[in-house]
């Protein structure tokens, strides 16, 4: 379980990592909360690489999966994810063309 956790917050790492933002704006927020997702997956990968005492759980690695999936479909693009997470903008351009445009 331990080992899978490990492998599932690297791909994490990677996926947010390899994020291109081509036209996006830079949102410097948004950048801090991929640096802090970056550096939490790589601390849980490390601690795995070097046997430190950590367990992981069922319910954890489960979590990580989840929001490893996030990531592929959003192809790591952190506001996307928070943005379908938390639209409580009702009346927003956004929300006009439909939520679905960001989740294709």
């Amino acid at each position: 379980m331990l080992t899978l956790n490990a492998i599932i917050c690297l791909a994490i790492v990677i996926r947010l990592f390899m994020f291109r933002r081509n036209a996006a704006k830079y949102k410097v927020y948004y950048s801090f909360i991929a640096w802090g997702l970056i550096c939490a997956s790589g601390a849980v990968a490390i601690l795995t690489l070097f046997n430190q005492p950590f367990h992981a759980q069922a319910a954890q690695v489960v979590i990580n999966l989840l929001f490893f999936v996030c990531m592929l479909k959003t192809k790591g693009n952190v506001s996307q994810t928070i943005y379908v997470l938390f639209d409580t903008h009702k009346h927003s351009k956004h929300h006009k063309k439909g939520v679905n445009q960001w989740i294709k």
